[in-house]
């Protein structure tokens, strides 16, 4: 009996014992699904079904998280009115991270470990075991602290997000460690999608994060589930593509030294950032306070940015999206750099 028949004849001694122990109406419904698809789909069907599946899930998530987002930074600047606009920007950003802490710490259980790294730790330490609690823990903290203004993106959250769904999902049908972290990839891959409107993103975002190495059998469910993502996020939301480009001069190959440097410069800073922000990180993580005082400092000072910088409030996809456009009176004219002499 060769493994692919072995597999399926347990699957079915499962499916049997449930039957007789309480009836086929009580017999757990993945079983039912689990037994069916075995014995009938190969494996690069089964896995591109559940690509299918783990993509439409992951993608309903990013559009749950964006909405949530949305309608809670319209009340509070529209519903919401101060005498004084300083004070918004004080309350609000402040009020989100300490609201999400004590989220954190009551309902999760303190649960911190978040972003790309919380992915790649589970691939790596945890067989690709991520906690079922991840495919909701995450949309709620970010939906309260983005959407009272705090200054982060929704990719990260949502890349969790669809992990966990792939991930459980996978565990659902007992799947291998291989597949496992390709449903993972495919959920992450997904969300990504969703919250950008580029599937293709979300598939080189796997490649270069997530998997060290795919067949091309494997990459199939990866596109697939981007695509159902991103596809989902357009026709819920009608949201057009986050970030559009266009190309003011014609190409000039005389301009490469140019872009070489722009590339190395750019690189630099992105190392800089990534030093800074993780001695930062350390730094706040050695205060000798509790982790809601720490909260309420972090909201201070994201508080006191944010009057400073008025541009730093919420996602500030907007902001770059002015920048790419050319318009950057308007930024500067609502920041501290109005009070510079600043030539557009």
């Amino acid at each position: 009996m060769n493994i692919n028949n072995k597999k399926r004849y347990i699957s079915f001694l499962r499916f049997k014992r449930d039957f007789q122990k309480y009836g086929l109406e009580k017999a757990r419904s993945y079983e039912l699904i689990l037994h069916w698809l075995n014995n009938r789909l190969s494996r690069s069907q089964f896995l591109l079904l559940s690509g299918i599946l783990v993509g439409c899930t992951a993608g309903l998530a990013g559009v749950l998280l964006k909405t949530i987002v949305h309608n809670i930074h319209f009340f509070i600047t529209n519903k919401v009115h101060f005498e004084y606009q300083i004070l918004f920007y004080i309350i609000f950003p402040f009020l989100g991270i300490v609201l999400t802490t004590s989220i954190v710490l009551t309902i999760f259980k303190g649960q911190d470990r978040k972003g790309i790294g919380a992915i790649l730790y589970e691939i790596a330490q945890n067989s690709s075991i991520v906690s079922s609690v991840k495919t909701y823990s995450q949309i709620v903290q970010s939906a309260i602290t983005v959407g009272l203004g705090g200054s982060a993106g929704l990719e990260s959250p949502i890349a969790v997000t669809g992990a966990a769904i792939g991930s459980n999902y996978a565990q659902t049908y007992r799947l291998n460690y291989k597949e496992r972290t390709l449903l993972l990839a495919a959920g992450a891959t997904a969300g990504v999608a969703s919250a950008f409107n580029a599937p293709i993103a979300g598939v080189m975002f796997a490649f270069e994060i997530l998997l060290t190495g795919v067949v091309f059998t494997d990459f199939i469910p990866l596109v697939v589930a981007a695509v159902c993502g991103s596809l989902l996020s357009r026709i819920l939301l009608q949201e057009d593509i986050l970030f559009r480009f266009h190309t003011r001069e014609a190409f000039d190959y005389r301009n490469l030294p140019y872009y070489l440097i722009l590339g190395i410069v750019t690189g630099l800073y992105a190392r800089y950032f990534l030093m800074v922000s993780q001695k930062v990180e350390h730094f706040i993580k050695g205060l000798k306070m509790s982790r809601l005082r720490k909260a309420m400092l972090g909201g201070a000072i994201l508080s006191l940015l944010c009057v400073l910088f008025p541009p730093l409030f919420g996602e500030g996809y907007d902001t770059v999206k002015a920048f790419t456009n050319g318009s950057t009176n308007s930024i500067i004219e609502n920041s501290l750099f109005r009070y510079f002499d600043i030539k557009e």
